[in-house]
């Protein structure tokens, strides 16, 4: 044999002592679940400033919430004189003895930075009248079945 080959023979037969050893430490989960949650947090933070872009742009945002009427989430931007901030509403649906009558509360909460204001609640009752609601009434604070 050449002295080459005899090189490259000992070279690729290297003893297993002389290797490093890789340490084969199982990932564990709760490490995944940390990753994942710092992930979120990351994504929920970039995504603020678009949601005051789009305040900036709309004046305001609604998302439906359900199939009653004014049963929405909005939130708005408040530039009064003496007054400017933000305005959060939230409804919820609150039925009635009838199954025909739905009452619908909102609740009305703002933060402002200028100015005061409490926060208030009303109440809208609507009477079904074949596929669509009627408007019956509105009362201000909880909805009383």
């Amino acid at each position: 044999m050449s002295e080459e080959n005899q090189h490259s023979q000992e070279d690729s037969t290297v003893a297993p002592e002389a290797q490093p050893k890789v340490s084969q430490r199982p990932v564990r989960w709760y490490r995944r679940i940390g990753c994942l949650l710092g992930l979120l947090v990351w994504l929920v933070v970039m995504l603020i400033p678009l949601l005051f872009i789009a305040l900036a742009v709309r004046q305001e945002i609604v998302i439906t919430q359900g199939d009653a009427p004014g049963q929405v989430l909005r939130i708005w931007l408040i530039n009064e004189a003496r007054h400017r901030g933000l305005g959060i509403s939230t409804a919820s649906v609150h039925g009635v003895a009838e199954e025909d009558d739905v009452c619908v509360q909102t609740d009305v909460r703002f933060l402002l930075w200028m100015g005061e204001s409490d926060p208030t609640s009303y109440c809208e009752c609507y009477v079904r009248a074949g596929d669509s609601l009627e408007f019956t009434g509105a009362t201000e604070g909880q909805c009383v079945p």
